[in-house]
């Protein structure tokens, strides 16, 4: 009788003890083959318990290609989905095909509809445009501690996450990276953050909590446009620009303060994040907020006509030396009742004689 085990390309084949007149010395035969018998075993064993004492190594299905960084004379790894769009849970091992798995790919798991869990590794530092995109049932995922970049729609139409901390090491992200996240209700940014790209949250409706890092100059166009439950909004000290349509269609915002620093300055040119932008509050930037009634201006700030447009303000407070552009605002010239305009005294003449200010001479008063 024989038997045949195959083990990857290795055949060993096993003859059990037979006494016949050829066998000459069969005692040493069956020494032998016990022998073999007893390593083969042994090797099976010890497969079988490190088959069942460790976890999957990756998820089954994703593909690994080994990139060569130029700069820094070493290896890394960039996985995807390999097209698979009915993942339910993913796990991204830490290395693969020798080396550590440090990049995301481009619509990596894009339309993975039901994708609930996503574990990724400590070394992956870039999370490509679209990764995650229209990922709709993704409801938490955790940011490694070394991750530096979140890519172009990254998360765009995850509109099951309901919160996400972004890790300091996070140097950039891009614009509409969390666009359309209609769950998402908690952010917390960066603590040495500069600049929020354009509609980075745009349509993020259940967003109602997100602090701004005290290093932010900048707030991109639409950046935070009809988040329609933001309602706690504290400006920053540091902040020089508030671009077209950032806070537009945030109808939940009741009080804005517009901090002295976006002052425009010829100082504010030779940084090269703020060069080629307005400097100060853009055109349509609270247009449609709806609920906002007061409003704080520190300074003789730079802001863009329409600014204001479409707001009920109630409540103006003008802390700056000189006049602020009447353009700004947008007053329900049939609907005065209860206005007041404070203004510096410094100010208060210039208002008064103002050709469009000055028609509001009843509500102007002295701060």
């Amino acid at each position: 009788m024989k038997y045949t085990v195959r083990r990857g390309h290795c055949t060993l084949q096993k003859t059990i003890f037979r006494l016949n007149s050829i066998d000459k010395k069969p005692h040493l035969r069956y020494n032998i083959c016990m022998k073999k018998i007893f390593i083969i075993t042994i090797i099976f064993l010890a497969a079988a318990i490190t088959l069942v004492g460790c976890e999957p190594y990756g998820t089954e299905g994703l593909v690994y290609v080994k990139e060569y960084d130029e700069e820094f004379s070493r290896y890394y790894v960039v996985v995807s989905g390999g097209g698979k769009t009915d993942y339910t849970a993913v796990t991204i091992p830490q290395s693969r095909v020798g080396a550590y798995v440090e990049v995301i790919d481009s619509h990596a798991f894009m339309n993975c509809r039901d994708l609930t869990q996503v574990k990724i590794p400590q070394f992956v530092t870039i999370i490509a445009a679209q990764a995650f995109k229209n990922c709709v049932s993704l409801k938490q995922i955790a940011l490694p501690p070394r991750l530096a970049i979140i890519s172009s729609e990254a998360f765009y139409g995850c509109s099951s996450l309901e919160g996400i901390t972004i890790p300091d090491s996070v140097i950039s992200i891009n614009s509409w990276a969390f666009q359309q996240c209609t769950g998402l209700k908690t952010v917390f940014l960066p603590a040495d953050m500069q600049r929020i790209n354009d509609r980075m949250f745009s349509g993020c409706a259940a967003l109602d909590y997100i602090p701004l890092p005290a290093a932010l100059k900048m707030i991109g166009a639409g950046a935070f446009e009809n988040c329609i439950n933001l309602s706690d909004v504290k400006l920053p000290m540091e902040l020089k620009s508030i671009d077209y349509m950032a806070f537009s269609g945030c109808t939940s915002i009741e009080k804005i303060e517009l901090p002295s620093s976006l002052v425009r300055t010829n100082k504010d040119k030779t940084d090269e994040m703020l060069k080629d932008v307005f400097i100060g509050v853009d055109e349509s930037a609270f247009e449609g907020c709806t609920s906002l009634t007061e409003v704080v201006v520190n300074e003789d700030i730079e802001i863009a006509d329409g600014a204001f447009k479409g707001c009920p303000i109630k409540k103006l407070t003008l802390l700056g030396s000189g006049v602020t552009n009447f353009a700004a605002f947008d007053f329900d010239v049939d609907n005065l009742d209860g206005l007041v305009i404070n203004v510096s005294p410094a100010a208060l003449e210039e208002y008064r004689a103002h050709p469009e200010w000055g028609v509001l001479t009843e509500y102007i008063s002295v701060i």
